[in-house]
């Protein structure tokens, strides 16, 4: 089920009280990692595992780690979110790992004795090949709100 949250602070410096997780480059939903004990977002009701679905007015699926953050950042002293409660098993989730380095491929132009250099990541390729087969059955790919509980 999904609950609204509206965290508020008098002051920006001071920290909403939860370390989030997750985002498209890492192929997971956007979910709270972690609460701090009496923080903001603690005495809201937020709790580890709780998934975002919408930061401020914006839906978070297929958003970054770093859009998100962004889009926490913005909303200054009033932060609303949209959560589905308890959708990640945090004890299953490991933290958050670096994407690899995108994959170099070098071209070799015949003829013009040149070379071209492209990067592409091995994600970007994944996503590609994804979009191409839902094109072509005219289906959308699944979300996490298509998941039964």
């Amino acid at each position: 089920m999904a609950q609204e949250y509206q965290l508020r602070r008098n002051d920006s410096s001071a920290s909403w009280g939860f370390r989030l997780n997750g985002g498209a480059e890492f192929g997971k939903p956007l979910y709270i990692q972690k609460i701090t004990k009496n923080s903001i977002a603690h005495k809201a009701g937020l709790q580890p595992g709780d998934v975002l679905l919408r930061i401020a007015r914006t839906q978070a699926c297929g958003m970054s780690h770093e859009q998100a953050k962004m889009e926490i950042i913005r909303s200054g002293c009033d932060l609303d979110l949209l959560v589905q409660k308890n959708a990640m098993d945090i004890a299953a989730q490991p933290a958050n790992v670096a994407p690899k380095q995108p994959e170099e491929e070098s071209i070799h132009w015949e003829g013009t004795g040149e070379e071209n250099k492209h990067l592409q990541s091995r994600s970007f390729r994944m996503l590609q090949m994804h979009l191409d087969e839902s094109e072509a059955t005219g289906e959308r790919p699944p979300t996490i709100l298509d998941q039964q509980d």
